[in-house]
């Protein structure tokens, strides 16, 4: 599994799988967490990274490699499971969606004549 969490984009990407979701009570200092397990690594090779963002007084820590998924990450991921379950709804106003253009007119409507070179 290859995860990443950006918690305050509120993103979670697991196997290039992107969804949005709720990420109240993330740690405030975390920028990212990435984590590849798999096919790729040997087994127990299992690892990730954390990012860290600069604090108030320009600060920042060092990227912490982790063995372990933290805690925290639960709740993100089961909240990926749940939006992946959801139906995607897009409402459109078939009012919005504009007739078919040929050729012909798409030129004479967005040709501009006044341009020189």
């Amino acid at each position: 599994m290859k995860l990443v969490i950006i918690p305050d984009d509120g993103l979670v990407q697991i196997d290039d799988e992107n969804f949005i979701v709720d990420t109240i009570g993330a740690p405030k200092d975390i920028h990212a967490l990435q984590w590849n397990n798999g096919a790729t690594l040997e087994p127990g090779d299992d690892k990730g990274e954390i990012e860290y963002k600069t604090n108030e007084d320009g600060v920042k820590l060092e990227n912490k490699i982790v063995t372990k998924l933290p805690k925290w990450t639960d709740k993100y991921i089961k909240g990926w499971e749940t939006a992946k379950k959801k139906p995607i709804v897009v409402e459109i106003d078939l009012d919005d969606i504009p007739e078919p253009m040929i050729p012909k007119v798409f030129d004479e409507i967005y040709t501009n004549d006044d341009i020189k070179e």
